[in-house]
Formats: C-alpha cells, structure tokens, sequence
C-alpha cells in the first residue's frame, strides 16, 4: 500500500510540475490542459490527437497522468456515492480556481504598484512653478486620489434602502450623502486654495487634487 501509494504521489507531482507553467492565466496552452485533464480523469478517454500534439509540444508527461487515473479507478458506486472521478475532478476544479485567484490577485497587485509609481513619479517629475507643470502635477495628484473617492462612494452606497419607512424608501440615502460631501469638499477646498499662498505650489496642487480627484470620483 505504501508503495502504491508514493507511486501514485509520483505520477500526480510529475504531471503538475510539467505542466505548472501553462496553469497561468491567460497561457496559450491553459484550454488545452483542461480539456486533456477532462479527457482523461473525468470521461476516462484518450484525448483527441490534436490534444495530445500539443502535450509534446508543451512538454507535458501526459503519461505520468494517464497511469495515476488508470491506478486510480475504482468500480462504479451506489447511486448517491461520491465516485473517485468526482473527487479528482473536484480536486482538479480547485487546483484551477486557487491558481487563477492567486494569479489574478498578483496582478491586480503588481499593476496597482505599477500605476501608483508612475503617478508618483510624474507628481514629482513636474515639479516646476509654471502653470503647467503645476497643472500636471494637480492631475497627477488627482489620479491618486481619485480611488478613495471611489472606495467612499462604493460604501456610502450600501446605505441606499436603509430606510424602511414607506414615504421614504424611495430615497438612495448612500448616493445623496455621496454627492454632497463631494459637493462640501470641492467648495472647501476651493475656498482654501484661495487662501494658500500663490508660492506654495504643493499645496495649492493637493488641494486641487482633492478637489479633482477624490471629491470628483465621489
């Protein structure tokens, strides 16, 4: 049994390693692998030729994962018995779903991380005291800025159907405490940037960046 079992452990770390770097989203060959893994663990055939063309080409040992379901098989259960197939193919779907969060999740990341320098950099880029180095740096400033306003506005909204009164359900209260306090805050900053001194260039951007960017996407 023991055997048997590292045997098996074998032939499945065998196929996953071959085939690791095409579970990334958005690879060429990602259709490809799951039709052969739906092939072969789920309806228990051969996989059509084409399939099996690009295995070798993906250098994929197909075969390590043909011997681990044939030693896998079991006899066809009871009815309402959870059969070897759907576990694996269960074990299959959650393999596919936790690396396309993973994967997605990353990106989402890295491109987060990537657009925030780039703002960052031409705030600072621009950092001249002629108009329009100071209106470059306001927008940059504002592209910052402008998802907490977003991410305000997106929570204020969960407030609409609050009210439960009859005369009053009606009323998107979320959506009506977004608009003015992006209404509040574009005269705030506004009557603020007037009082900043003209030589104070950084400030006078954030408050336009405000202005712009988080109360213009509120």
């Amino acid at each position: 049994e023991t055997h048997k079992y590292n045997t098996l452990i074998h032939h499945l770390d065998r196929w996953k390693s071959t085939t690791l770097s095409s579970r990334r989203v958005g690879d060429q060959y990602s259709k490809e692998l799951q039709e052969i893994e739906t092939a072969i663990l789920l309806e228990r055939k051969e996989p059509r030729q084409e399939l099996l063309d690009v295995a070798i080409e993906a250098g994929w040992d197909i075969d390590a994962l043909k011997n681990w379901a044939n030693e896998t098989r079991v006899e066809a259960p009871e009815e309402g018995a959870i059969t070897g197939d759907e576990t694996v193919l269960n074990a299959t779907r959650s393999f596919w779903k936790a690396t396309e969060i993973t994967l997605e999740t990353g990106l989402h990341i890295v491109l987060f991380l990537l657009l925030t320098g780039l703002f960052i950099a031409g705030a600072v880029v621009n950092g001249g005291n002629d108009k329009v180095s100071i209106n470059y740096r306001t927008q940059f400033l504002s592209a910052l800025l402008s998802p907490f306003g977003t991410l305000t506005r997106y929570y204020l909204s969960k407030l609409n159907g609050s009210i439960k009164r009859r005369e009053w359900e009606w009323l998107p209260v979320g959506t009506l405490a977004a608009n003015l306090a992006a209404a509040s805050i574009s005269a705030i900053m506004a009557a603020v940037s007037l009082r900043i001194n003209p030589a104070r260039h950084v400030a006078k951007a954030f408050c336009g960046a405000i202005k712009t960017g988080y109360a213009g996407c509120l």
